[in-house]
């Protein structure tokens, strides 16, 4: 039994005892500390607010991210730039060379969410999805001369291409399920646009894409067309970590159901899509009658802006009539406006108060192109300096210097447009743009906008000339 402690003896406590009360002790003052941390640590969300800044990994390509003219675009950048703005920070946009490497990241905390127009909801075990922002089909591409098809049995045996990494790729091997003799071939560091220009060229026979990439790029391949639906009312999403803090999840959530209820959404949508369907370059019918109907108003600024600028004036009128059509209250989908379609932040830094008046428009337009013109390189002589100065106006300065860049890379002469025609292409290939400065561009509509501005810049000369021949004409008949 334990003995009764008499007053003024002393308790003590062997080694052992002080030990195990001094981890207790850690113990109890750890557990206080945690339950501190998880009381007030900081949600995601908040993270985000405190830092200012919202960074979201996507990917290159016409419907994701890339840089235009006008700086950064792309639907999927718009879309994510506007929660940003919602959050009231700004946004960081870093780029992955995949979809799964877009994810990597932000497994990796890397970035916050992946904005690369995804489908793929196979990894929901480790991702959350948000709801959909854009419905879009799985379609199996074609040549129009090539025969009608209406699904995927009707192809097998034949070339079927697919981007690696995508989603895409989880729909074919479903269809294996029922199919076993169905195979197609996975391409690395391949995009859409890419894949669809091998259908174009015959190097496959049908690729399976997503219907809003067909949209985006079958003007640059008028001969494509879409065979049958794979996968209909797909839902595009975004992708975020799952883990026990949803805050910024449940934030972009909520981010979603806002702006397709305000109309935010569809308006986004229509400035990226719904102008594709009406799409076409002008024909030279239209352009004559607008020569007769529609110059003649604006004929007297063209030349005064020439006078000012150096610039031929048809070459001025060549280039408004392809950004305009010569109608000064014109408006893009993405907000350029005028006859020479300026954006808000290029006519703030020419002075322009209004892009709407003619003449502050031709002006602007003249001067900014004629700032172009000079800042190229001074090896590129004319006329091919002026050729690039429309691409550059059409495609960002930027995008022109990687292409020469790449041009020296392939031993081609980086000052001559025939060369340069060459590798404007490139910069929407995975494989080229990524080794350059400014990324992915949209180097084929660049082409064909030069490629229209000199065929009307030729019909305006032949047309002046015919104007200066019927006057001296009919000064020797009055004389």
């Amino acid at each position: 039994m334990l003995k009764k402690l008499k007053l003024g003896h002393r308790l003590r406590f062997n080694g052992p005892i002080h030990i195990s009360f001094a981890v207790i002790s850690a113990l109890l003052f750890s557990s206080l500390l945690t339950y501190a941390y998880t009381q007030f640590k900081p949600t995601q969300l908040e993270q985000v607010k405190s830092e200012g800044l919202l960074r979201a990994v996507t990917i290159n390509g016409p419907a994701t991210y890339y840089q235009g003219k006008n700086g950064p675009s792309g639907f999927d950048y718009d879309l994510a730039n506007e929660f940003a703005k919602y959050l009231q920070v700004e946004l960081q946009v870093d780029i992955a060379s995949s979809h799964d490497e877009a994810l990597k990241r932000i497994v990796r905390l890397q970035s916050d969410f992946a904005a690369t127009g995804t489908t793929n909801a196979a990894k929901s075990d480790r991702f959350l999805f948000t709801m959909s922002y854009m419905a879009v089909d799985e379609q199996i591409v074609k040549r129009q001369k090539r025969p009608s098809v209406n699904n995927i049995s009707e192809i097998i045996g034949k070339q079927i291409g697919v981007a690696s990494s995508t989603s895409l790729i989880e729909s074919l091997e479903v269809q294996k399920l029922v199919y076993s003799d169905l195979e197609w071939t996975t391409f690395d560091n391949i995009d859409a646009e890419e894949l669809l220009e091998l259908v174009s060229t015959e190097q496959l026979d049908y690729a399976l894409v997503n219907s809003n990439d067909i949209l985006l790029t079958r003007h640059f391949f008028p001969e494509l067309a879409a065979a049958f639906n794979l996968k209909e009312n797909r839902g595009l999403s975004w992708v975020f970590r799952k883990s026990n803090d949803h805050s910024l999840y449940d934030e972009a959530q909520r981010f979603l159901l806002h702006i397709r209820d305000n109309g935010q959404l569809s308006e986004l949508i229509e400035r990226h899509y719904g102008h594709i369907r009406e799409f076409n370059y002008s024909g030279a019918q239209i352009f004559n009658n607008f020569i007769e109907t529609r110059l003649p108003k604006f004929k007297k600024l063209f030349q005064e802006a020439a006078e000012r600028t150096g610039v031929d004036w048809r070459l001025l009128a060549a280039m408004s009539y392809q950004e305009s059509h010569w109608n000064p209250r014109a408006k893009s989908p993405t907000g350029v406006r005028g006859l020479m379609m300026l954006t808000l932040r290029t006519a703030q830094q020419l002075g322009i108060k209004s892009r709407l008046d003619p003449e502050e428009s031709i002006n602007g337009g003249a001067r900014y192109f004629a700032s172009i013109h000079s800042r190229l390189n001074s090896t590129i002589k004319e006329p091919d300096r002026t050729w690039f100065a429309f691409a550059a106006y059409n495609l960002g300065l930027g995008h022109i210097r990687d292409a020469r860049r790449l041009a020296i890379v392939q031993n081609k002469n980086p000052d001559l447009w025939v060369e340069i025609k060459e590798i404007l292409p490139l910069l929407t290939k995975r494989k080229w743009y990524k080794q350059t400065e400014y990324g992915y561009a949209r180097g084929h509509e660049a082409l064909q906008y030069v490629q229209n501005i000199r065929r009307y810049y030729d019909i305006l000369v032949w047309k002046t000339s015919q104007e200066k021949e019927d006057w001296i004409d009919e000064l020797f008949s009055i004389l």
